[in-house]
């Protein structure tokens, strides 16, 4: 499972997180993803929060 939370991020980077996660609540979204769409996804919220925030929370796999 994968939790990604945001804060003032643009409603774009909502939109893209809504179509791989469900968002629990405005800001925190929670579902399964792959580790290639998990990273690709990072990557574009961390290029695109601008004065926002975001933590991303996933099971290190060893």
């Amino acid at each position: 499972m994968t939790v990604i939370f945001t804060t003032a991020v643009p409603d774009d980077v909502r939109g893209a997180l809504s179509r791989w996660k469900m968002e629990s609540m405005p800001g925190l979204c929670v579902g399964t993803l792959s580790s290639r769409v998990r990273d690709e996804l990072w990557e574009a919220v961390s290029a695109a929060i601008a004065d926002g925030a975001a933590v991303l929370l996933h099971p290190q796999v060893n």
